[in-house]
């Protein structure tokens, strides 16, 4: 068994090293080690890799956007499609990434709005959102979190 500890936080890692942004200590333990007396601490050094973005609730971020419109009406095509389907209301679900200096490096669909188009067209806008850096302890990190963006037609 190899435990990984960075900053305090062990867990078991039966499988390759993941890529560290910091320097981790790796314990090799002698019960998995067939007898053998190896305990040896061996330093694994920062990579290149980023560290994986820091999940975060659509209110920490909510006031930090600088700039890009939520108000994402379909087009005439979509909006005659929506009605032809007698859908009044559609609430997609999209999971949003920001980079460190606040501009989304990816978007993900979590609940369609069922009219692939528009959802399109709404990835495409959130794409051009901006917003402030988010920080822990000084620090710009990356971030996800999740966005709903309803439509109502009559």
């Amino acid at each position: 068994m190899l435990v990984v500890a960075c900053g305090g936080d062990q867990r078991d890692r039966t499988a390759a090293m993941p890529t560290a942004d910091r320097a981790c200590l790796v314990h090799a333990h002698q019960s998995e080690m067939h007898g053998a007396q190896f305990q040896p601490t061996q330093a694994v050094r920062r990579t290149t890799a980023p560290l994986a973005p820091i999940e975060v609730p659509p209110s920490a971020i909510a006031g930090k956007r600088t700039s890009g419109r939520t108000s994402i009406a379909p087009d005439e095509d979509t909006r005659r499609a929506i009605h032809i389907a007698g859908v009044t209301r559609t609430c997609p679900w999209f999971r949003i990434c920001l980079d460190p200096s606040g501009v989304p490096s990816h978007v993900d669909v979590l609940r369609t709005s069922c009219f692939p188009r528009y959802d399109g067209q709404i990835v495409d806008t959130i794409l051009q959102w901006r917003y402030s850096p988010f920080e822990i302890n000084g620090a710009a990190v990356a971030v996800c979190t999740s966005v709903v963006l309803c439509y109502s037609q009559r």
